[in-house]
């Protein structure tokens, strides 16, 4: 004879679904935390920084580079994480320039992840996969042992 009640059950199937839930929101955010690729053709073109400006966070770099025209133009491009970050003046480089728009400078035309919705979805998958690992336990016993 069982010494479980079903309403025992139907609070760890709340549980699991709960739990789950939380596992999907978590994987959907960590998803949306890739930022999507600039859709616009971008160019590689070498550069130098002239100048590390250090801000709160990460730097920004001004670089020197030569726009289609072959003329040397400065621009400023904000640094995230990678190898980009540790670049000092001098050091050469590539960014990446929209030929009609030679101003518009990037370090990094594969888009990237954005830092706080990545680490929150981390936190949320691994908190709903903890959940769902807790649930399936609690109702294996539950049901095995009665």
């Amino acid at each position: 004879m069982t010494s479980y009640q079903p309403v025992h059950v139907l609070a760890l199937l709340a549980w699991l679904l709960t739990s789950v839930t939380i596992l999907v929101i978590g994987i959907v955010v960590l998803r949306k935390s890739r930022r999507a690729p600039d859709p616009r053709q971008r160019t590689p073109v070498e550069a130098r920084v002239v100048r590390r400006i250090a801000v709160v966070g990460f730097p920004i770099l001004e670089v020197q580079y030569r726009g289609p025209d072959g003329q040397p133009r400065t621009g400023r491009v904000k640094t995230r994480y990678g190898r980009h970050a540790l670049l000092t003046d001098g050091a050469p480089t590539t960014v990446w320039m929209v030929p009609h728009e030679p101003g518009d400078i990037i370090l990094d035309p594969q888009g990237g992840t954005s830092p706080l919705p990545f680490f929150a979805g981390i936190v949320v998958i691994v908190l709903g996969g903890t959940q769902t690992l807790l649930g399936l336990v609690l109702l294996t016993m539950l049901l095995v042992v009665g």
